[in-house]
């Protein structure tokens, strides 16, 4: 059946072009994705809290396979370490600085550009392949996220490869596949967690529908896959945990040090609510915005419209017309081997699409990052759509007001995002024109007049003006999308480098009252940093502790910075409890340090480092 099924593929565009062609194409795309991503990465800033799990992870087996967060392995970031891992390995071939940090993001954001062209490739044929991975390689939060030294570019690269199997196991009727699909969304689930399964119900919907087995081996197909999927999702956090307790580090973030708590409460039902932890929350809302069905649209302050909507909207436009209008023709065509196919990625997209668009419009914490978890589909959608409406637009009336509709709707879209601060929107105005023009030709009955190929690619063009200009604008600021607190480079090196000089023969270099004042020391240094409240603001290290820990002389240097403002993480009385009470405790720490030490005067003046005194009590 595979080969069968792989021989009928719809014709396209180029289909009286030679091979090499479409080979051309996704080449010139890929190399476009490339640029976007891997131009001067070096200049874009970094994330600390990931950086300094990277330099601890490269220390040591144990800190490699605990990703710890600080060099003696007392603290583990709250993610599986998949990613890391390959961040640890280009550190490793390339030195630790920030083009090495990122370089794994840039080449998965880069990968997923052909891998997505032939996933649609496959179903759609090659017009929709070229033209959903050219909306990729241009969609801004894409190359955002592939150029920033977060997780989550490496996720959609996982989260691809489970959709081409799937479709893989659909076309060729081997269930093996399918099984493969789930390990690797069982990998993107150890990258990214959560987040990683949204795409779960359409995959599974796509399988439904797509597949040429009965009903119940589906059922039976799926329940194994599901089982690999969880089997695979849980291997690390087992392994952690079946690991002598002695050896496990406390997982930030957590309650109670469980990497269980961590993942399933603190990344799990915690970032469902409306508030942040620490400083990412100020950080998270400026960034996106509160919940709201205009959430990804707006052109205003939070730049998800120009990053984000600037494709969206189009993609939701096509799959709502589009998609659905191929789906009905393909019931006349009930004998075609591919038919079901393209029904199943068909309904397959729209689930996805409309998942993701009414979660991250709903969810209370929302970094543009995660948005990685449905870019593929946005992508898949615009692609499909527009590639299908230009091929069937001369013949078949409905898909020529689909194109004509779909192409009104988000250029006028595109003009109003571009109409604000910007001249941009003269050139969107000008190629939606051309292409307007291009589709209105298409039913003029004459056979030469209008070409399919010139008014898709008129189309696509318009609806990509704004994506790219902005995606061009990613680069030229060298924008990120990494969030933490940021310790002004010159206090840094200053105060790292009076810790070097200063610090003696104590174990930790210094101490700090939360892991985001840690990172850029430990990022920098790779010494050891004794974090005396987690991100919660629960205790870590008591005062009374700490006062041991001075007067051995294992720590002698502690830095406040503002740690102990803001507000608590939970809406109830009893997290306001919680929190005052941890808030309580952090003001107790600071004040005790602030009266048995002394303030170290930096670059002229003093910093919120301070040197404890040693010896028999204060």
């Amino acid at each position: 059946m595979s080969g069968a099924t792989a021989r009928a593929a719809p014709r396209t565009w180029a289909s009286s072009s030679s091979i090499a062609l479409p080979a051309l194409a996704i080449t010139a795309i890929t190399v476009l994705a490339a640029a976007l991503r891997l131009y001067d990465l070096a200049s874009v800033p970094g994330n600390p809290f990931y950086d300094a799990a990277v330099r601890s992870m490269g220390l040591s087996w144990h800190n490699f396979f605990f990703a710890a967060f600080e060099p003696s392995g007392r603290l583990a970031v709250d993610k599986p370490p998949i990613d890391l891992w390959l961040q640890v390995l280009s550190v490793k071939a390339f030195g630790f600085n920030s083009a090495a940090l990122k370089l794994p993001e840039a080449l998965a954001g880069v990968a997923a550009v052909p891998l997505l062209y032939d996933l649609v490739r496959r179903v759609f044929g090659e017009a929709a392949g070229l033209a959903s991975a050219l909306a990729l390689a241009v969609l801004p939060v894409a190359v955002l996220t592939s150029r920033s030294d977060t997780m989550d570019t490496v996720m959609m690269l996982a989260i691809v490869g489970a959709a081409w199997l799937v479709v893989r196991s659909a076309q060729s009727g081997r269930a093996r596949y399918l099984y493969l699909a789930g390990a690797v969304l069982g990998i993107a689930f150890n990258v990214k967690l959560f987040e990683a399964l949204l795409p779960l119900p359409a995959l599974a919907l796509l399988y439904v529908i797509a597949a040429p087995q009965p009903a119940h081996r589906k059922v039976t197909h799926l329940a194994a896959a599901g089982a690999v999927l969880l089997v695979v999702s849980l291997s690390w956090v087992v392994a952690v945990s079946l690991s002598p307790a002695a050896s496990r580090p406390y997982a930030i973030g957590s309650s109670n040090g469980s990497v269980w708590n961590s993942i399933f409460v603190f990344d799990g039902v915690h970032r469902l609510g409306s508030h942040a932890h620490g400083a990412a929350a100020t950080d998270a809302a400026s960034a996106t915005g509160h919940p709201s069905a205009t959430r990804l649209l707006g052109r205003g302050a939070p730049a998800l419209g120009l990053r984000t909507g600037s494709e969206l909207l189009a993609a939701l436009v096509f799959g709502g017309l589009a998609l659905v209008l191929a789906a009905a023709a393909d019931r006349r065509r009930l004998r075609d081997p591919g038919s079901a196919t393209r029904r199943g990625l068909a309904v397959a997209l729209a689930v996805w699409l409309l998942t993701g668009f009414v979660a991250f419009s709903v969810v209370g914490r929302l970094q543009a990052r995660y948005l990685e978890a449905f870019t593929p589909a946005i992508a898949a959608s615009l692609g499909i759509g527009v590639a299908w409406a230009a091929q069937n637009a001369r013949r078949r009336p409905s898909a020529r007001a689909a194109l004509a509709i779909g192409l009104g709707i988000a250029s006028a879209y595109g003009v109003y995002l571009s109409s604000h601060g910007s001249r941009l929107w003269l050139v969107e105005a000008a190629v939606a024109l051309a292409a307007m023009a291009a589709v209105l030709s298409l039913g003029d009955g004459r056979r030469r007049l209008g070409s399919p190929a010139v008014a898709g690619a008129l189309c696509m063009a318009a609806l990509l003006v704004v994506p790219l200009s902005q995606s061009l604008a990613v680069v030229r600021h060298h924008a990120t999308d990494a969030a933490g607190v940021r310790f002004p480079p010159r206090e840094l090196a200053a105060t790292d480098r009076y810790l070097q000089a200063h610090r003696g023969h104590s174990r930790y270099e210094v101490a700090t009252l939360n892991p985001y004042q840690a990172a850029p020391l430990i990022a920098r240094a790779g010494q050891p940093v004794l974090v005396l409240f987690n991100v919660n603001r629960h205790p870590l290290v008591s005062t009374s502790s700490l006062h041991r820990l001075a007067h051995a002389g294992e720590v002698r240097y502690v830095f406040l910075g503002s740690a102990c403002g803001g507000a608590g993480m939970g809406q109830s009385a009893q997290r306001r409890s919680v929190s005052y009470q941890s808030r309580h405790r952090c003001v107790t720490t600071a004040n005790w340090v602030r009266s048995h030490g002394r303030p170290v005067r930096l670059g002229g003046r003093y910093q919120s480092l301070y040197r404890l005194r040693q010896g028999n009590g204060p």
